[in-house]
């Protein structure tokens, strides 16, 4: 069976297969690094902006001694 198929048409398809299977592979590594990025955003920057507030706090406080 695989005999009767042309060289053109197996190149071709495995050509094809393997960009199916890069674009794939593409996809899969944004979208961990879409999550990565808002978990990023969602977790590290809130404790930076809190970890800011205490200091000002702590700058009043210092400023008032």
């Amino acid at each position: 069976m695989a005999n009767k198929i042309p060289l053109e048409v197996k190149i071709s398809g495995s050509f094809f297969a393997l960009v199916f299977g890069i674009v794939l592979l593409g996809f899969y590594g944004v979208s961990r690094l879409n999550r990565q990025i808002e978990t990023l955003g969602y977790t590290v920057i809130t404790s930076i902006r809190g970890l800011n507030k205490i200091n000002e706090g702590q700058t009043q406080l210092r400023n008032l001694q």
